[in-house]
């Protein structure tokens, strides 16, 4: 799993670094019809997204390491 994550990483690391400017500043439109830029599109819903996911593997790992999530 790890391996395939890290090749998963390089693979959109590779991705973000051919985005160009034209691309980046490109309208879109979300599922409730807004309209944005492309570069505010992956900030707002992909990185979200992707930090949502990370917040659940981090209390998974609390979890197997026998970590209280008490403070």
């Amino acid at each position: 799993m790890v391996k395939k994550l890290e090749k998963l990483k390089i693979r959109r690391d590779s991705t973000i670094r051919s985005f160009n400017d034209i691309l980046m500043n490109e309208l879109v439109i979300d599922e409730n019809g807004e309209k944005m830029t492309f570069w505010w599109f992956l900030m707002h819903k992909v990185l979200e997204h992707e930090v949502y996911h990370r917040g659940q593997v981090a209390a998974y790992l609390k979890v197997i390491k026998g970590e209280s999530s008490e403070i």
